[in-house]
């Protein structure tokens, strides 16, 4: 018979780490688990870590070269058997009575398509991260009713940890995977199909551990090349999201969605008047704003409605999707300081 939970496990170069990501699911006081694991090319003997751990319940293959977390995961959960999916990173760990919890809330709540829990932060050592205060509070949240969520994660970003989730497997079939052309936040893209459908619930208890490394190399480390890629990610995000259910937008927007049609994603055009006069839109991160912005153009292009049309053009400079209003004030900052001895010969000599 097939198990109850499917744990998905995409692992890759964490060696010193796996071996008590794995311990934390043999020790969870629930036994009707699978664990399914897909290593993603790893070189430092990920794999070879777990030597000496034999269950028949573990299941492993290993992909011939690093493919992405999401290549990997998504394999994960195509071969899984479970009724449901719980995601767990290579280098975190749960508490032993976390899937029981979070089963007990499925059972409860028919309507909940993904349970989580609060978290405790760990650093390379498995001890309790004291100078992380970001990772210690980000994902504290209060459980909202659905449309309360779809608006928390849209306007504010991502405040659920991914290696905390639970989700019944039949919510993947019918969403689709991890969008396996994202890296820093594909699960940010999950919880917002999801919440466009379901509802979700957290577990007020921190029955995750979340790994920081100091060094800030994990996956979504607070690095430049994160910062950037999430930028783009989140355009991208609001983009589909827009396209996919744009009454939903507008409703969490604050606007009212009229008579649009939701199958066919287009909108009518008092509503889109409405959006383009939202002030929810200007408080948008950029990234968002930008992807608004796509959207739009792609909705009012072709029209011939040029009044629409002049509205448009109205707010792709009010709304600063690019940070030019920021870069200019950076610029004139710069300009505006007295230029030292060497700068003044450089300039006079036109090197500078």
């Amino acid at each position: 018979m097939a198990a109850k939970v499917s744990v998905c496990m995409a692992s890759y170069n964490h060696a010193p780490f796996i071996r008590a990501a794995v311990e934390s699911v043999l020790n969870q006081t629930v036994n009707d688990w699978e664990l399914v694991i897909t290593d993603d090319g790893s070189s430092d003997g990920t794999i070879e870590a777990l030597d000496g751990i034999c269950d028949e319940r573990i299941r492993i293959e290993r992909f011939p070269e690093n493919r992405s977390a999401c290549v990997a995961l998504n394999h994960c959960i195509r071969r899984a058997r479970g009724q449901y999916i719980a995601v767990l990173n290579s280098d975190d760990a749960w508490r032993p009575e976390k899937l029981a919890r979070q089963l007990a809330v499925m059972g409860e709540q028919s309507e909940t398509a993904a349970v989580f829990t609060l978290v405790d932060v760990i650093d390379e050592r498995g001890g309790p991260m004291e100078e992380q205060p970001f990772y210690k509070t980000v994902f504290n949240e209060p459980n909202r009713d659905r449309l309360a969520w779809l608006r928390r994660l849209v306007v504010d970003g991502n405040c659920l940890c991914h290696p905390s989730v639970l989700v019944r497997t039949e919510v993947y079939r019918d969403l689709g995977l991890y969008d396996e052309c994202m890296a820093q936040l594909p699960d940010l893209d999950m919880w917002i199909r999801i919440c466009l459908r379901h509802g979700i619930w957290i577990i007020q208890e921190p029955l995750t551990l979340f790994r920081v490394f100091n060094s800030q190399q994990n996956a979504s480390g607070n690095r430049q090349d994160v910062r950037i890629r999430c930028q783009t990610e989140m355009m991208l995000i609001f983009w589909k999201l827009l396209a996919t259910d744009s009454q939903q937008m507008a409703a969490i927007l604050d606007t009212p969605s009229g008579t649009d049609s939701a199958a066919s994603g287009q909108i009518s055009a008092d509503t889109l008047t409405r959006l383009l006069g939202s002030q929810d839109i200007s408080r948008l991160q950029p990234a968002m704003q930008a992807g608004a912005i796509l959207w739009m153009h792609g909705q009012i292009e072709g029209s011939e409605d040029w009044a629409t049309c002049k509205r448009f053009i109205a707010k792709t400079a009010e709304w600063d999707a690019f940070n030019a209003r920021r870069l200019e004030s950076m610029q004139a900052r710069i300009e505006a300081q007295p230029q030292s001895r060497w700068q003044r010969a450089l300039s006079r000599l036109g090197w500078a």
